[in-house]
């Protein structure tokens, strides 16, 4: 392409060979082959470095496409109606580029459900509160970044580092799923949702302010991340977040993020993943039990087999965020988890079979024959000796799935050698906090159906009960707090009402909007 030898010898010699060449698998002898020989008989070497071989594109059920089969794709008619981001997405991290793609259009669909959604969600939160603020980043105020900050920014670090070496290996896939857990399950479901209160706030602190400037630090970064993979929605909400600041820098013009090894704390990335897996395993409980989020529990207890349990419960502020989340009290530890769960193991047959062979039924009978001291050990130390045919033999968690279930009054569950267990005895006490909960939470959504502002106050009613009334009552200063009400009774008729029914105990509330006072100047 550039007439070497006769021509621009210099920067042909600067670009051979090349870093690395891509093309289809049905191109492996008419191009990588022939480029490969061509190299080394002018040169002596490989005119590539480096080689991406794109496999072939199937049909979701794993045959190849074709118009007379009729089940090929238009990719014209997947971009006007998905747009070329959520297609992008898809293909990169479906599965790597050199296997086969099954390809279905619903994985499109859940790329503009879950990524891009979140990110035009986060932004959204973000410029909400900033504008209610007056908040301009990078405006000089100060700052004291409180544990949360600390440890998303390092996380931050983290997925960079691990994504720039992702991506320096052609591994793609790796690296978009490593952003997409980062995007969805770090900053969306954990940062966020832990720090919604601090936005909340009214003033603009020193607490709030830090808040702000993490959430815009972040969103910056992971912006610029993920430009290679979706552009043009990082392009639309890097310019929108760029406004904040005066700016009107394209995302594609900035460098490519590096990872700052001053800002990361391994231990406290560490604390933080044992508190994401309790409220993990918490959540599913809550589930099994049928107990509502907004429910409060007394306690919940936990368990590990190394130092996971002791790491978590020594920082309160760990602990407090565990206890919001998962809407308990207090949180402990026992040294045995068979005081709160009875565990019991099974066999992994599908591992059995390939190592054990013939002798697989009878692995499967000594898994299930172990004692609780037995799948103690294999808890502690990833294995145990267990007798097969007379002769001691090594199983470890690829051969045995150990289960775990609460005694009562616990619900319990476990992973990785984790315990994790919630009393669900139901106090008069709870079940009025409860209550309040889910009277709040309808507040909100009655609020946001009728058109109020985030910061608008609101009269509000509350009718039901005796039952309702009390509790109410009890709680009537969080209510109000919660959803910037007057009160929880008014003597004026509301515009906006609502009537449903929590645990077969009709509510009624209503609500309008707090007229601005007008004073003469």
């Amino acid at each position: 392409q550039y007439h070497y030898p006769f021509a621009n010898k210099e920067l042909f010699e600067s670009q051979f060979p090349a870093e690395f060449i891509s093309e289809g698998i049905d191109q492996t002898r008419g191009w990588f082959y022939t480029m490969l020989v061509i190299g080394t008989f002018l040169f002596g070497q490989s005119s590539y470095r480096r080689c991406l071989v794109n496999e072939l594109i199937l049909d979701k059920k794993g045959k190849k496409m074709s118009k007379s089969v009729g089940n090929s794709v238009d990719p014209m008619d997947i971009l006007r109606l998905a747009g070329a981001d959520p297609l992008r997405w898809y293909m990169i991290t479906c599965n790597p580029v050199w296997m086969p793609t099954r390809f279905d259009r619903e994985g499109i669909k859940e790329a503009q459900r879950k990524l891009l959604a979140t990110l035009e969600n986060s932004y959204q939160f973000f410029a909400l509160y900033a504008n209610i603020d007056g908040y301009r980043p990078g405006d000089g105020g100060k700052t004291q970044p409180d544990l949360l900050d600390r440890w998303i920014l390092s996380r931050l670090q983290t997925v960079t580092a691990s994504v720039r070496s992702d991506l320096d290996d052609l591994n793609l896939t790796r690296a978009g799923k490593t952003l997409n857990a980062f995007v969805l399950e770090d900053v969306s479901n954990w940062y966020v949702r832990l720090n919604r209160r601090r936005f909340w706030k009214g003033d603009l602190t020193v607490d709030k302010r830090s808040a702000f400037e993490t959430l815009h630090t972040l969103l910056e970064t992971v912006l610029r991340l993920l430009a290679p993979f979706i552009p043009f929605t990082c392009e639309e909400i890097y310019r929108a977040l760029a406004a904040h600041r005066d700016d009107d820098v394209s995302v594609h013009l900035t460098d490519y993020p590096q990872s700052d090894a001053a800002l990361q704390d391994l231990e406290l990335e560490r604390k933080m993943a044992v508190a994401q897996a309790v409220v993990g395993l918490g959540r599913s409980l809550r589930q099994e039990a049928r107990l509502r989020t907004r429910q409060p529990l007394g306690r919940l207890v936990i368990h590990s087999d190394d130092d996971r349990a002791q790491l978590l419960l020594v920082d309160e502020r760990l602990v407090g965020h565990v206890a919001e989340e998962l809407n308990v009290k207090r949180i402990e530890a026992v040294d045995d988890p068979r005081s709160v769960a009875t565990v019991a193991a099974k066999a992994n047959y599908r591992v059995l079979g390939p190592r054990f062979a013939k002798q697989a039924p009878a692995a499967a009978k000594c898994i299930e024959a172990m004692t609780p001291e037995q799948i103690g050990q294999l808890r502690r130390d990833g294995q145990v000796d267990l007798a097969l045919g007379g002769e001691p033999t090594k199983f470890g968690f690829e051969e045995i799935q150990v289960t775990e279930s609460g005694i009562d009054p616990f619900v319990a569950t476990g992973a990785g050698g984790l315990t994790v267990a919630l009393d669900v005895t139901l106090t008069d006490e709870l079940r009025a906090e409860g209550l309040c909960r889910e009277v709040v939470n309808r507040v909100q959504n009655l609020r946001k159906k009728s058109g109020l502002e985030v910061a608008d106050r609101i009269e509000l009613n509350v009718e039901g009960d005796a039952t309702v009334i009390a509790a109410v009552t009890q709680f009537a200063d969080r209510i109000t707090a919660e959803t910037l009400a007057t009160g929880v009774v008014a003597d004026t008729v509301l515009p906006h009402r609502e009537s449903f029914d929590l645990d077969g105990l009709a509510v009624e509330i209503a609500l309008g909007k707090v007229p601005v006072e007008h004073k003469e100047g």
